[in-house]
């Protein structure tokens, strides 16, 4: 069961709908670009709201949480959220997410509220613990990004950046000395997580953590973009990537890229790549 989302969420035209973007690095960027794509595609009228909107400005609304990996522990943000808001809402969509974890709150969440899983692991999971709310199999939001309309986003500079010189200046130090480091393999990107998700890859390489370094301020539509922008901009200048990154592989099978995708610390990625990528994309390698 691969459900379209874009088909899935037409049924909410014509309703206003509070959009919290769920907080992360720059792959939540990319995820959140994805969904602010999609929102206006359908012409849903949307507001976005933020994590910490008070549960008397959503009763009897219609939310929208959006996707990404933040429902394993230890995130709280998407928990806290859900918790906050799941039972006056008059529907809560929890966009395409991996969810390891939180069982009580998976349990506890009433028929108004809708959970896409990203993968078939997450999907058996919270099939064992939900009693109430609907459960649906969709691909992450990321993938169905349109790169070309978002290099050419009416309304956005690049310029923006000069509004923010402190990121700016650490970017490009940052870039810098990936190239230094890696100077002996140009057209390669080694980009590992060293985070509570990495597997320690990251200390063994000449390793830029492309989500990480290329994190924006906020999710804003503005911020998402201008970081969203900066990631395609640098994974489009290597032919290869390497990566635990499910992001960073997404956005370079997107660019066309040679991928060499490896598995995180829980096997998110695993399950994404045989649910989303494995047959589809003909330019990744899984490495065990």
């Amino acid at each position: 069961m691969n459900s379209n989302i874009e088909a899935f969420l037409k049924s909410f035209v014509g309703e206003r709908v509070l959009f919290a973007p769920n907080p992360g690095n720059a792959g939540d960027s990319v995820i959140a670009c994805a969904e602010y794509q999609m929102l206006d595609r359908l012409g849903i009228d949307y507001s976005v709201v933020p994590l910490d909107i008070d549960p008397s400005k959503t009763k009897g609304a219609v939310i929208f949480y959006g996707g990404g990996g933040n429902l394993v522990a230890p995130y709280p943000n998407a928990r806290n959220f859900i918790s906050r808001h799941h039972e006056h809402a008059k529907r809560l969509v929890i966009l395409p997410h991996t969810i390891v974890g939180y069982s009580e709150l998976v349990s506890a969440l009433g028929s108004n509220v809708d959970i896409i899983c990203r993968e078939q692991v997450s999907y058996d999971y919270v099939s064992q613990f939900v009693t109430c709310a609907k459960v649906h199999l969709m691909d992450d939001v990321a993938l169905s990004l349109d790169v070309s309309a978002l290099l050419t986003s009416a309304g956005i500079s690049e310029s923006a950046w000069l509004n923010r010189p402190l990121r700016t200046a650490k970017r490009f130090v940052r870039v810098l000395l990936h190239r230094f480091k890696n100077a002996s393999q140009r057209n390669t990107l080694n980009s590992f997580r060293g985070d509570v998700e990495g597997t320690g890859r990251a200390d063994a390489l000449a390793n830029f953590d492309v989500s990480q370094m290329l994190a924006a301020d906020s999710m804003s539509a503005l911020d998402s973009v201008i970081a969203a922008r900066s990631f395609i901009g640098f994974v489009s200048q290597f032919d290869v990537v390497r990566t635990d990154r499910l992001h960073v592989c997404i956005v370079s099978l997107l660019l066309n890229k040679e991928v060499h995708f490896f598995d995180n610390s829980y096997g998110k990625n695993r399950a994404v790549y045989e649910f989303s990528m494995a047959g589809r994309y003909p330019n990744i390698s899984w490495c065990d």
